[in-house]
């Protein structure tokens, strides 16, 4: 019985798939080592322009300090400065996963079949952040 779901597809990876896996995986681990280990709480290094200029949280404000909070299991804290902060993490974990998968098997995997456009995908991570920016502003900050 077919679900038409196919987790392995039939081709092999390529050298220089490889290669892409490799440092795709090392860019994912000093994503997720800086942001372990660099303290947003202790540090002025990455100031919000857009807040330093206009008094105004920016859409990604609370990033930092969320990714930061979910990797030290402040997983309460982390959805309260932004709730992309965990949804990042998990996401970039589950990239790295899919990526040592593939370098494990030399083949591509693919769990979902169906072609998503970027447009779309860009569209709605937009959309979800600019919605969250304006509940935070109107609704967070006038209470």
């Amino acid at each position: 019985m077919d679900s038409g779901h196919r987790i392995l597809s039939g081709s092999s990876l390529s050298h220089d798939q490889v290669i892409l896996r490799w440092a795709g995986l090392a860019v994912l681990l000093v994503i997720v080592a800086a942001a372990g280990f660099y303290n947003p709480f202790e540090s002025r290094l990455l100031v919000c322009q857009f807040r330093e200029l206009t008094g105004v949280d920016c859409p990604t404000c609370g990033i930092s300090r969320s990714m930061f909070s979910a990797l030290h299991c402040h997983i309460g804290d982390s959805f309260r400065y932004h709730p992309f902060g965990v949804l990042f993490i998990v996401a970039l974990l589950m990239l790295g996963l899919k990526f040592a998968i593939e370098l494990l098997l030399r083949r591509r995997i693919a769990i979902i079949q169906k072609k998503v456009s970027l447009k779309v995908v860009l569209f709605t991570v937009t959309s979800v952040l600019v919605v969250n920016w304006i509940i935070k502003i109107f609704i967070v900050h006038l209470l």
